[in-house]
């Protein structure tokens, strides 16, 4: 049976511990973190992949995170009747 990406290198799950607590990780964290040995396209697709299945977001900074989170819970839409001023 094949090892996982996950079950082969510590620094992988390493990462996926720190995005878990913090809800992301900078993608130089990543660059940093991952061992050398990863190297093939498939891999680092699975290691996304993986990430983003576990609700893990990679963002070029903490900033952009904080705004994209904050877009999100902008965007819903109050739908109370009469909140729209009729002009």
């Amino acid at each position: 049976m094949a090892l996982s990406i996950e079950e082969k290198y510590d620094e992988v799950r390493q990462l996926i511990t720190m995005g878990k607590e913090k809800g992301y990780l900078l993608y130089e964290e990543v660059n940093e973190m991952l061992p050398s040995e990863i190297t093939s396209s498939d891999e680092l697709d699975d290691i996304f992949s993986m990430f983003g299945q576990m609700g893990i977001e990679v963002v070029d900074s903490e900033q952009k995170f904080r705004e994209a989170k904050e877009g999100e819970e902008g965007a819903e839409l109050d739908l109370t009747p009469g909140t729209l001023d009729k002009t």
